[in-house]
């Protein structure tokens, strides 16, 4: 009962339903002659968001066209053909990813990639976690490397750090006395202590450089904010010259209306009066324009 129990529980939580998945077959070597493959790697490519363009989509077809009358080489896809004690005959594939790598290193008479698209497609399919252990993995690696009395590390020390332990696991199975020491690591350690005075020498230059660049955008900014508040204030005097032109224009305006009265009525002190009224506001509308030309003379200088 207790497999009856795990199918049933593999069958409602694994996508076994999936369009996408289904689809995926079509990597497989021996999918490749089959009458429908084209038209399921163009739904593979579809189901990738963003991935093709409409024009690349449309080269899908004739390039796996051209894929499916590929002669390959059988080592290509099968690594290894024997025989158990039983005389029962067994083929051990080749990695998926082997497969791929050997039909997409093929080029065109001219040199350049035969299958252009279908590298784009197969390459990112190949990348698809199948789950979050691995990413997970990595960071409790992260956490263990990163203590926290190495939070001041830099990110390239940190990468450096990650590097080596990701080393010691390729090459020694976890254990650093296992790793093999050739000339190019003793090499590398030689040359270590200069590539990272190399190294502090270029972040400096880089430090000094921006801090450089920060200062001259300081000074621009602070120049720039002066001749902002110089146009600012220029344009409240421009603003308050022009209101009291027009003011000065009506005092003009009305010393003309009273002339013209005191000259029907005849009388000659309303007249003077008008009169000196007159001069005023021209004297002052004189002064006003001379000092509004000014303003905005200074206005275009600084625009």
């Amino acid at each position: 009962m207790i497999y009856h129990a795990i199918a049933d529980n593999l069958k409602t939580h694994l996508p076994l339903k999936s369009t996408f998945l289904k689809d995926l077959h079509v990597l497989d070597p021996a999918s490749k002659t089959e009458p429908d493959a084209a038209d399921t790697m163009i739904r593979v490519a579809r189901a990738i968001p963003k991935l093709l363009s409409d024009a690349e989509i449309d080269c899908i077809r004739h390039e796996y066209m051209m894929y499916a009358t590929e002669n390959i080489d059988e080592s290509w896809y099968i690594k290894n053909k024997y025989q158990d004690s039983d005389g029962n005959n067994h083929i051990e594939h080749q990695r998926i990813d082997y497969y791929w790598n050997k039909v997409l290193l093929l080029t065109t008479s001219f040199g350049l990639p035969k299958y252009p698209t279908l590298s784009k497609i197969v390459k990112n399919v190949l990348i698809m976690s199948h789950g979050n252990s691995d990413v997970e993995r990595g960071f409790s690696i992260n956490e263990h490397i990163v203590t926290e009395n190495r939070t001041l590390l830099s990110l390239s020390s940190i990468n450096g750090l990650r590097s080596t332990w990701d080393a010691i696991k390729f090459f020694g199975s976890g254990l650093s006395h296992r790793v093999p020491i050739n000339i190019d690591m003793i090499r590398a350690v030689q040359r270590s202590k200069s590539v990272y005075n190399q190294e502090q020498l270029s972040l400096k230059s880089i430090a000094d450089h921006e801090k450089e660049q920060n200062e001259k955008c300081q000074n621009t900014n602070e120049k720039m904010k002066k001749l902002i508040d110089q146009e600012h204030q220029l344009l409240c005097k421009q603003k308050s010259l022009q209101d009291e032109q027009k003011k000065a224009q009506l005092l003009v305006g009305e010393g003309r209306q009273r002339l013209d009265n005191a000259l029907k009525k005849g009388d000659m002190i309303d007249a003077q009066a008008a009169n000196a009224l007159i001069g005023a506001g021209d004297e002052k509308v004189k002064l006003i324009s001379a000092e509004l030309i000014q303003v905005t003379d200074e206005l275009l200088k600084i625009q």
